[in-house]
């Protein structure tokens, strides 16, 4: 996922130790030295395990589980003055199931695990459980239980159970040399959206239980209407987007059937979820900037910021679009399936080559560089 937004400092670690983190590791620097102390899984029937959107585990000869976990946490994800509580719980669902289904799979149920300050009152509570279940009752999947703990910030952290649909995982690795890369929508109004929450949004210190309280009051309408009227229409779609994100469900279920060689959902940003694929599949590619879909709104938002639209979609994260790549063959009957069965687009962006140390951009103006993983880490 992208939150991007600063993450809080972690209390227990000396000065020194954060700056070993913070710049010398880097968040996957510090994911790869966790693994390092982990053998490969060695028990029979786990497919996938870590560094994937999910784990798939093999019980029996038909049922294969796919497993994932995400968690949102306050002020490193979201702001209570960027927020509201119901599209809080919807986005920590659309996350999870997003990676479910980047998988080849199909949700089963969800279990989560809810931090709360003593002074939340229960009807933000209430509101969040009702975004939770609205983007079940949307994207599939049940309750299934979960666990509350008090504590000092906000924290929702789910684990998504799902079943794979196909007969095999549909992971980053798969990616060969004269696949074409594709995607499914658009993107940039994610991106454009935290930019304007940070420009037009962001309230002056108050007590926490008085931001609290605000916060548990407050719906989407807050946000369209102070917005600036130039902008209340595209910047809120843009806001609309951060804040209550679509899974691509049934276009993964309809690419399943396409047999991709990888796919990936756009959660830290196009760029950098491309250099992911490049990296576990061992391949380069080339990717055209000027084919890549971006929103009507996020143009019309990112000209009236002054910023290049080319470069939000190359860097926003949480659009949850789909990127996969495919042999050429296939390309345009998914293409029509797509649009058919769920009446959403897809452009082919960019091609798989053989030269792994050649992962690059052609820009808008034919000037080849070479691509920059943008977006958000943690560390």
């Amino acid at each position: 996922m992208n939150p991007l937004m600063k993450p809080l400092r972690i209390k227990a670690l000396g000065k020194l130790e954060k700056a070993l983190i913070a710049r010398h590791l880097g968040e996957m620097g510090l994911i790869e030295r966790i693994l390092s102390g982990f053998s490969e899984p060695k028990r029979d029937g786990i497919i996938v395990g870590p560094g994937d959107d999910a784990a798939v585990i093999e019980l029996g000869e038909t049922a294969r589980i796919v497993v994932t976990t995400d968690m949102l946490v306050e002020n490193v994800h979201f702001r209570l003055d960027w927020s509201y509580p119901e599209a809080l719980g919807f986005k920590s669902v659309a996350a999870n199931l997003s990676d479910i289904a980047a998988m080849g799979g199909e949700a089963i149920g969800i279990v989560i695990s809810l931090g709360i300050p003593p002074m939340v009152p229960v009807k933000a509570v209430d509101r969040m459980y009702r975004g939770i279940s609205g983007a079940l009752s949307l994207f599939g999947g049940d309750l299934l239980g979960g666990d509350t703990v008090r504590s000092s910030a906000i924290i929702i952290s789910i684990s998504a159970i799902g079943v794979l649909v196909g007969e095999r995982p549909l992971l980053r690795s798969g990616a060969r040399a004269g696949d074409k890369v594709c995607m499914t929508g658009s993107v940039g109004r994610s991106e454009l959206g935290l930019m304007l929450l940070k420009r037009y949004f962001e309230l002056t210190h108050r007590p926490r239980k008085a931001a609290l309280e605000a916060w548990a009051e407050r719906t989407a309408g807050y946000f369209k209407g102070r917005l600036p009227s130039s902008l209340r229409k595209t910047g809120y779609a843009c806001i609309s987007k951060h804040l209550m994100p679509s899974p691509r469900i049934r276009e993964a279920r309809v690419l399943s059937a396409f047999g991709p060689s990888a796919m990936i959902d756009v959660s830290d940003g196009l760029s950098a979820d491309l250099m992911q694929v490049a990296r576990a599949s061992g391949v380069g590619l080339v990717l055209r900037e000027k084919d890549i879909p971006i929103d009507t709104n996020a143009r019309a938002v990112a000209q009236a910021l002054g910023t290049s639209p080319h470069k939000i979609a190359l860097s926003s994260g949480e659009e949850y679009e789909i990127v996969f790549t495919i042999p050429a063959a296939k390309i345009r009957p998914a293409a029509r399936a797509l649009a058919k069965r769920c009446g959403t687009s897809s452009e082919v962006i960019g091609e798989i080559t053989e030269d792994k140390e050649s992962v690059v951009v052609i820009g808008t103006r034919g000037r080849k560089r070479a691509l920059v993983e943008t977006g958000f880490r943690h560390f």
